[in-house]
């Protein structure tokens, strides 16, 4: 049977005594991290909250959009839906304020900093003559919240289709149609 090598059966390294530096070090941080667990439990929570506002913050959710221009194309190109708050009715289409997602103390801080804008929606395959426009205000109320699908835009315009909860003015509707 072959014979341990020198130094590899003690388990310290050096020959003799205790532990080597390495182990000392390690024992020290566990010592250490024990101690002060809560606060290595906030940097950890804190570092996951920081991460999740980049990435909610570099995919664009949380920023209100003003201009057709600021969308980013993949938006475009994926038909997302944003939410958004009536505010004119116009021979050009809807003018829309849109509301971003919102994240709780970051949007209220956010909200300091957004623009004043409103985005200029056109419904998409539609061409407004006077009577839609004055049967559009008939039925849609100012700063009714609306949801708004994009399927196409320009400098000054977007092209889309719009959906609006009627609520229960909507459902009694329905109940005479039947």
């Amino acid at each position: 049977m072959p014979e341990p090598e020198a130094g590899v059966a003690g388990g310290g390294g050096g020959g003799g005594g205790g532990p080597g530096p390495a182990a000392l070090a390690l024992a020290r941080l566990s010592e250490w991290a024990d101690a002060h667990l809560g606060l290595l439990r906030g940097l950890i929570a804190g570092t996951a909250v920081a991460g999740a506002l980049l990435l909610a913050r570099s995919l664009r959710l949380t920023t209100k959009f003003t201009s057709p221009l600021e969308i980013p194309v993949e938006f475009v190109e994926k038909n997302v839906k944003l939410r958004g708050k009536l505010h004119h009715i116009t021979e050009k289409g809807l003018e829309v304020e849109h509301i971003p997602i919102t994240v709780p103390f970051i949007s209220a801080i956010q909200k300091k900093w957004q623009p004043e804008g409103l985005l200029l929606i056109r419904l998409a395959g539609v061409e407004l003559a006077p009577g839609g426009t004055a049967w559009l205000q008939q039925q849609l109320l100012p700063k009714q919240p609306l949801w708004f699908q994009i399927l196409g835009r320009d400098s000054s315009a977007l092209d889309c289709l719009v959906l609006v909860h009627k609520g229960e003015a909507g459902a009694e509707e329905q109940q005479a149609m039947k």
